[in-house]
């Protein structure tokens, strides 16, 4: 299913970029897995997950999409 398909209110694209080896792909993995993993490898290129979520404020809940990118700086 597309992004374009999918049932959300916002949709934000947030772009992670930074130097290799700081930890960009684990902050990743755990936004959009719940995940961590201390022996993961470098990331070579681009990587990117979606989560969606739901924000309620004031009894008013919001559906927002967001999709999380990673760029690797060649040092």
């Amino acid at each position: 299913m597309s992004i374009e398909e999918d049932n959300y209110d916002y949709l934000f694209k947030v772009v992670l970029i930074g130097d290799s080896g700081v930890g960009k792909s684990n902050l990743l993995s755990r936004f959009a897995r719940n995940s961590f993993n201390l022996e993961s490898k470098t990331t070579i290129g681009v990587e990117f997950a979606t989560r969606t979520v739901e924000v309620c404020c004031d009894n008013v809940c919001t559906t927002v999409t967001i999709i999380l990118f990673v760029y690797v700086i060649d040092e």
